[in-house]
């Protein structure tokens, strides 16, 4: 341990004992026990309730877990306080101090270097070649088998989203198309009196972006506000953690779309001429 800190390469350093030693009797689960020795757990690690262990008798569970925070649990003998719960390994996650009490069989150290090292970086990954040098029969993973790990089942998931958000898009425009003809005699109207095709069709866009964004960013507030009553238990993966940056990226990413899905149907109304609009209205 002080020399994997003496390196000054790593910002965090966990230690680990995965095995099922525990005893079924007293209502233990058959999981790991893990704590930070050095540094801070990161900020996305707890996905409710206190995100620091302030005593020797608390724990933060992972999401898998039925305990509630407030409960009292026991861990190799042990009773203990859940305080949060965590959305990242599975295993139960203790203050240095009392993993040191158990005195486990340690078999897992999880790193986190200072500088971030990805995909294309294995060949001159330096926190890699040091852990390597000090355990030369350890398992070594590194960031880049992550990815590969993640890839399939991400990239499977993101083409569903993508075919379930196109589908809603193209039903949308039909929405849209119907509330825009409704409108269609009185844009026609505007155009056969002398109207500005560019300001009607920039008014027609506004009034499309209001209704389509409005909606999108109330979806987003009542996701914030019942994400922990109600779609946390009707998620398919629990314990994901949501910042004001990611709803911030969603509905900018919605937005776009809609502009990008909006801005071919209300072409037409540019290219609109008083004598095109007298026929459409015979």
């Amino acid at each position: 341990m002080k020399t994997l800190i003496s390196t000054d390469l790593f910002e965090t350093i966990v230690v680990g004992s995965f095995y099922p030693s525990y005893n079924s009797s007293q209502g233990e689960r058959m999981l790991s026990i893990s704590a930070c020795m050095y540094g801070e757990m990161y900020s996305n690690f707890v996905s409710s309730g206190s995100r620091k262990l302030t005593a020797d008798d608390q724990v933060i569970v992972d999401f898998l877990s039925s305990h509630q925070i407030g409960d009292t649990i026991k861990i190799r003998g042990n009773d203990y306080v859940v305080v949060g719960r965590h959305s990242d390994r599975y295993e139960y996650f203790i203050s240095s101090d009392a993993y040191k009490t158990i005195d486990p069989y340690n078999n897992v150290l999880f790193v986190i270097s200072k500088d971030r090292w990805h995909s294309g970086y294995s060949q001159n990954d330096l926190p890699k070649d040091t852990l390597e040098s000090l355990f030369p029969n350890a398992v070594v993973w590194t960031p880049e088998m992550y990815e590969r790990q993640d890839a399939i089942p991400s990239a499977a998931q993101t083409k569903n989203i993508a075919v379930v958000y196109l589908t809603v898009q193209i039903a949308f425009i039909f929405l849209l198309t119907f509330m825009s003809d409704s409108l269609a005699e009185e844009n026609v109207t505007s155009l056969i009196v002398g109207g500005n095709p560019s300001m009607i069709t920039a008014l027609l866009l506004a009034e499309g972006l209001v209704i389509s964004i409005v909606p999108i960013a109330l979806g987003l507030v009542i996701h914030k506000l019942l994400y922990d009553s109600v779609f946390e238990v009707i998620n398919t993966v629990g314990g994901i953690v949501y910042h004001a940056s990611d709803y911030y990226i969603v509905l900018g990413i919605m937005a776009t779309v809609c502009v990008i899905t909006l801005i071919p149907y209300y072409i037409r109304y540019r290219r609109h001429t008083p004598n095109m609009v007298r026929g459409m209205m015979e």
